[in-house]
């Protein structure tokens, strides 16, 4: 397959996968939210809402609104960004 190919299905599983997490958390937020948890599978699985306001291991959950939406949201795109571009 040649790079152009390998390219096109790299950002149409990307674009996929970020689609199917906002659409989960979009779910979570209407369903989750208002609800204690949530069973299935008589009690062998549940779902109950929580909210991390910062990155992996809550990073910067602290940080001002402003600031965390600078190094939160937009230096992960630019870095994404410039990777694809050197790529």
């Amino acid at each position: 397959m040649k790079n152009k190919g390998k390219i096109f299905i790299f950002v149409l599983a990307a674009i996929l996968a970020i689609g199917v997490d906002w659409q989960t958390k979009l779910w979570a937020k209407k369903v989750l939210f208002y609800i204690r948890s949530k069973t299935y599978l008589d009690g062998h699985f549940m779902l109950d809402y929580a909210e991390n306001k910062g990155a992996a291991l809550s990073f910067g959950a602290n940080l001002p609104e402003n600031q965390a939406f600078w190094v939160l949201q937009i230096l992960p795109m630019v870095l994404l960004l410039l990777i694809v571009i050197h790529f």
